[in-house]
């Protein structure tokens, strides 16, 4: 029995050209690393989004001081009641 015999020839050879076919496992392996190289320039092109206090509408001031400083509505509305109890305790209602 010989090599080809029991199965199609068409399945490999061209019948105009006679030319080896591409087969699907070719295809298979070209589909796989075309979707490969996509992944990954899509993970490789992906940049984490960074924090940005100046476009955050809750920080009134920020400054780096070896330490990123950030003072934020909640800290000034936290502040300003800590300001009027120190003014009320000065002035005792009696």
């Amino acid at each position: 029995m010989g090599v080809n015999e029991g199965k199609n020839p068409h399945k490999y050879y061209c019948t105009v050209c006679k030319k080896p076919k591409f087969g699907y496992e070719t295809y298979e392996f070209v589909s796989l690393f075309a979707k490969g190289i996509l992944i990954f320039l899509l993970i490789v092109s992906c940049k984490s989004p960074t924090y940005n206090p100046d476009n955050d509408p809750n920080v009134l001031d920020w400054y780096i001081d070896g330490d990123t400083i950030i003072y934020t509505k909640q800290d000034s509305i936290k502040d300003e009641y800590e300001r009027r109890k120190y003014i009320d305790s000065l002035f005792p209602e009696n």
